[in-house]
């Protein structure tokens, strides 16, 4: 959807992020951010925008606190800690 050279700022910036929803017509709260970093996690966070961190072996020792869920699989019960706004966008087929 954006690339770095699209925006002034690249990540942690929130530039990315913001111009994402601008070119989707939608708003930060409509949509979660799925990021491997926690300079990726902080652009989507200060966008307003909920993250779930999948850590990968370069980043295991990253700090993920920002994220509203860190996982290496993600199960329909951990959900529930994403705020829900649009509920029917959310898919029972994980």
């Amino acid at each position: 959807i954006g690339r770095r050279d699209f925006v002034e700022n690249s990540k942690p910036a929130p530039d990315i992020y913001i111009e994402a929803l601008n070119a989707l017509g939608t708003q930060a709260e409509s949509v979660v951010a799925i990021e491997d970093t926690t300079t990726g996690v902080a652009s989507a966070s200060g966008a307003g925008i909920q993250t779930i961190a999948f850590p990968d072996a370069n980043s295991l020792d990253h700090d993920f606190t920002k994220a509203a869920i860190t996982t290496e699989i993600l199960h329909p019960d951990q959900l529930s800690a994403i705020r829900p706004v649009h509920r029917t966008a959310v898919s029972q087929d994980f």
